[in-house]
């Protein structure tokens, strides 16, 4: 069996990654858990783990600003810039945006009734909806949410945007942000990024790399978890009715979701720091392991039926959607409320929401990593045509 058709049977096995280097799959459960909240396992060195080449991802990336990109950083200066945050993102404070999210839902959902159908839920509902509430929580115009995606779009864009188009999105975007900062000093706002400044405990290039990590890890991945549930739930409608019929379990139903649709389906690369055994494997020192938490996830212990979705099922805690240890998603409250009163909203306001096209002929953003068991890799949903 070669590196690029790995099975599942190992929890931790040899695999060559694309720059050439020899580390560690980590397809275990109990494995991937283990090495994420284990200190002795780094962020650094960044190298490309993934299936494809990252066409410049990490260089374009790689300015001053990174030093507030929490994905880049290890202790001590990560515990720092999290703490700073996480205040702005607990449950309670995630909860008194609650109105404004529902406010973002209904005027997308309003411009979709608006247009009639078909309409590209993508372009207009999930895309929109991440963006225009992550412009509220840093307090920039709703008007200006195009400086945000155009840079994080291309960024992602790896078959199509060279390193220099990167770069160059990147360089138009801290300058426009630095103009943000440069004004909320002399006109503070009831925002995050306001307060932020206000705290004096962040230079600029942190303060930057601070905004461009909030938008870009909770825009991109929260769109295509709203378009890939859409998908999903419509493309069987029986998924979609169970789901409708008892909403008041919405919370519930988008944590299974999330479970077994999982977008984030690029492996979590970490570095060893020291030699570690992790079930009865030695990674030695400066050895890279990635660690996969593809769909679905959860700790086949307590859940022996991961491949099966039941939105009625109890809340599946522990699935790997938002990462573990340290570096556990920053925002994953957010992203839960969206997820949960865009696909109320939606389901509320048009019932019958079919799709236009067959499932066969949507186009989806497919992953290129190594089989996953037989399991398709979808990766995310380029468009999404629907009517009702």
């Amino acid at each position: 069996m070669s590196d690029m058709t790995v099975g599942l049977e190992q929890p931790l096995r040899r695999h060559r990654f694309p720059d050439g280097h020899l580390g560690w799959l980590v397809t275990g459960y109990a494995a991937g858990r283990a090495i994420l909240a284990d200190p002795r396992f780094s962020q650094r060195p960044l190298r490309a783990v993934g299936g494809i080449d990252d066409g410049g991802f990490q260089e374009a990336l790689s300015g001053p600003e990174s030093a507030g990109d929490l994905l880049r950083i290890d202790p001590p200066d990560h515990t720092r810039l999290r703490r700073l945050q996480t205040g702005y993102l607990t449950v309670r404070r995630v909860a008194e945006h609650r109105e404004a999210v529902e406010g973002v839902v209904a005027a997308c959902l309003d411009g979709m009734e608006a247009a009639g159908p078909p309409v590209d839920l993508v372009e207009m509902f999930a895309y929109p909806v991440p963006s225009l509430v992550l412009c509220d929580l840093l307090g920039v115009a709703r008007s200006d949410r195009g400086r945000f995606e155009r840079p994080t779009g291309v960024l992602v864009d790896y078959a199509g945007s060279s390193l220099e188009q990167k770069k160059l999105a990147m360089d138009e975007f801290y300058a426009y942000l630095r103009g943000v900062i440069e004004q909320k000093r002399v006109q503070p706002g009831e925002d995050m990024l306001s307060e932020l400044i206000a705290s004096g405990e962040l230079n600029d290039n942190e303060l930057a790399g601070v905004a461009f990590f909030l938008f870009a890890g909770g825009h991109h991945t929260t769109a295509t978890m709203l378009s890939l549930s859409a998908f999903f739930l419509l493309s069987e409608r029986k998924r979609w009715e169970i789901m409708r019929a008892d909403l008041s379990g919405i919370d519930r139903a988008v944590e299974e979701l999330l479970r077994y649709l999982n977008p984030i389906n690029d492996p979590l690369p970490r570095t060893a720091l020291e030699d570690v055994e992790i079930e009865g494997v030695l990674i030695k020192v400066g050895e890279t392991v990635a660690v996969l938490t593809a769909q679905p996830s959860g700790d086949p212990e307590k859940l022996p039926d991961l491949d099966r979705f039941d939105p009625l099922r109890d809340p599946a805690t522990g699935h790997l959607a938002f990462g573990h240890g340290r570096h556990m998603c920053l925002g994953q409250h957010l992203g839960r409320l969206e997820l949960q009163v865009a696909l109320e909203g939606l389901m509320r306001r048009f019932p019958t929401l079919h799709l236009a096209t067959s499932a066969a002929d949507v186009p989806l953003r497919r992953y290129a990593f190594p089989d996953h068991g037989g399991k398709p890799d979808l990766h995310g949903v380029e468009h999404l045509l629907v009517s009702w």
